[in-house]
């Protein structure tokens, strides 16, 4: 199983540095993966809404409210991207629920007119280990990207750059490709495409004038 030590490797695998035992080690290759891998990691989680970052939780109703809302919740600490809000007695929302993000007195809440709101969000998904092979390649490669410079320097580390760029690019299509096919959602229909198609109707009610 993956893990950060050994995405980190890999990465400097590509570029022909010398690997490391830990992202603690006291060296050039130890500090560059330690300050570049949890940028690149939530960088490729926000990119598209992978399924295996996809989460569900109950808001936590904050104290007091904003002027102009009736209601402040706490922004969940692991949210990369809000994807959806809806009302917890209505989970299948006929509308989108109107909110807002707020930073208010250094911390980030959601602002907004309606109670009890359930958050669809991408979650910050840390251990490696949940991430699918195509992603952990990509991500290895996007690491690279990063520390070439730093530690090969302009010259080569500049065309290293480049290509290892070329590759993540490559393979985090092919990893977007393949998470499209964990899921399948049935889009619900508005009455109008329903009753020209001849769905939810008796043949007599579809040809009523």
């Amino acid at each position: 199983m993956a893990s950060e030590v050994e995405i980190c490797k890999r990465a400097l695998a590509y570029i022909r540095a010398r690997s490391i035992n830990s992202l603690e080690d006291q060296t050039i290759e130890g500090g560059q993966c330690r300050l570049f891998y949890p940028m690149v990691r939530d960088q490729a989680l926000s990119l598209i809404p992978w399924s295996f970052t996809q989460s569900q939780k109950t808001l936590a109703l904050r104290s007091g409210t904003i002027e102009g809302y009736l209601y402040t919740y706490d922004y969940p600490n692991d949210c990369l991207q809000i994807n959806e809000l809806f009302a917890a007695e209505s989970p299948i929302a006929q509308f989108e629920i109107p909110y807002k993000v707020m930073n208010i007195d250094g911390e980030v809440v959601i602002v907004s007119n309606y109670q009890n709101l359930i958050i669809n969000y991408t979650m910050k998904v840390e251990n490696p280990r949940l991430f699918p092979i195509l992603f952990q390649s990509a991500l290895s490669h996007l690491l690279a990207s990063e520390i070439a410079i730093p530690i090969i320097g302009t010259e080569k580390g500049n065309a290293l750059r480049m290509a290892e760029l070329q590759l993540y690019n490559q393979i985090i299509n092919k990893a977007m490709a393949e998470d499209g096919n964990q899921s399948f959602e049935i889009v619900p229909r508005s009455e109008f495409i329903q009753v020209r198609d001849g769905y939810g109707t008796s043949t007599e009610e579809f040809y009523r004038g």
